[in-house]
């Protein structure tokens, strides 16, 4: 979604026309098999082009890689089809697809490294403040014509026609980084990240000074170090330095992104659908993923209808529905969310059916 605001209008017009092709092939099924076939007889890679979705983050990046590795393929089925994609026969259209390929294939990768559970909000900054650098790197490598950053552009012989579009979108992107994603002095917090290193610790409390030079001189915490995840090393630190070790907790806690909220929620509806081999309560589960949702609030101090509101936008797949379960002015309502989610994963939602049926063979033996 970032991208898409950050490229020139004749980008995003190509985006569109790549799209168009893809659903022409694929909106069909008839259509999509008869293309299956096309692929297999000219021994492709791939038998079909991937289904756009602007549900799916990653969508835009596997559509247009696919498209362009199928490229001799795509180009051999529309003349066969005797479709009129006239845009699709200049060598510039192409190109500017190979540069949306290339770009958004960059922005993905960043995006996977932004999801884990061991991520957090000093490792996100880095990794963005990374990725802010590598675009002013490109956009002074593209000012002197070298296009070695973008692997798919480099190959065609004619990138130079595109440089002034190539510059416009990494000028634009840049400037919208800045502004979904401020600067954060994350260098004040490198002893959270490695206390064992030098690192800048003057603004700390003199107790938390002398605590952490303790530290540094101790070979089982520097071990411990080693084999712990860092949250689990700062908690198991709470004794002796309860001080340091709340301070760096604190730090770490603020999520820079939903991954754990979706990534409960996800599990949950997993356990929810048929795959499930037997019956399983999950209930518990449910209260779990709602207690880190917890965590995650206090952290980020939102109120009620901040918690809704994020409970409501990390709710995936069937667990959507809940919303369809209160009136639309309660969808802000935090304790309502609850409640609909407890009626409908939790325990007595599972009892009420094998109650119904107990009952009716109790009536059957009667």
């Amino acid at each position: 979604m970032l991208v898409s605001k950050s490229v020139p209008p004749i980008l995003v017009t190509t985006l569109d026309e790549v799209v168009k092709v893809v659903n022409y092939i694929k909106s069909n099924a008839l259509r999509s098999r008869i293309f299956s076939t096309f692929c297999e007889a000219m021994d492709s890679d791939y038998k079909n082009v991937l289904f756009h979705t602007e549900v799916r983050w990653l969508s835009k990046g596997k559509v247009l890689n696919r498209f362009i590795s199928m490229k001799n393929e795509i180009m051999a089925f529309i003349d066969n089809e005797e479709i009129n994609f006239p845009f699709m026969m200049s060598d510039v259209w192409w190109l500017r697809v190979s540069f949306l390929g290339d770009i958004f294939d960059k922005l993905n990768s960043l995006n996977l490294n932004l999801q884990g559970a061991q991520e957090n909000i000093i490792t996100i900054s880095t990794k963005l403040k990374a990725f802010k650098e590598k675009l002013s790197l490109w956009n002074l490598n593209i000012a002197k014509e070298n296009f070695a950053s973008f692997p798919m552009v480099q190959e065609n012989p004619s990138k130079s026609i595109i440089k002034k579009e190539v510059e416009e979108t990494l000028t634009l992107l840049s400037a919208s980084f800045d502004k979904y994603f401020p600067y954060l002095d994350v260098e004040k917090m490198e002893w959270v990240v490695n206390p064992f290193m030098h690192c800048e610790i003057q603004h700390l409390e003199e107790e938390m000074q002398e605590n952490l030079i303790d530290l540094k001189s101790d070979l089982v915490f520097k071990r411990l170090f080693t084999e712990k995840e860092l949250s689990e090393f700062w908690l198991c630190l709470n004794s002796k330095f309860p001080k340091l070790s709340n301070a760096a907790i604190e730090s770490l806690l603020p999520f820079g992104s939903s991954y754990l909220c979706e990534q409960g929620f996800s599990t949950l509806t997993e356990m929810k659908s048929k795959k499930r081999e037997r019956l399983q309560m999950i209930d518990e589960e449910m209260r779990v993923c709602l207690s880190q949702f917890d965590v995650v609030a206090q952290a980020n101090a939102w109120n009620v209808r901040d918690k809704a509101s994020f409970l409501a936008a990390a709710l995936r797949g069937p667990a959507v529905e809940v919303l369809q379960m209160i009136p639309e002015q309660l969808c802000l309502d935090f304790n309502a969310l609850i409640n609909a989610l407890e009626s409908r994963y939790g325990e007595e939602h599972y009892q009420q059916p094998y109650v119904v049926k107990f009952k009716n063979r109790l009536q059957d033996k009667k």
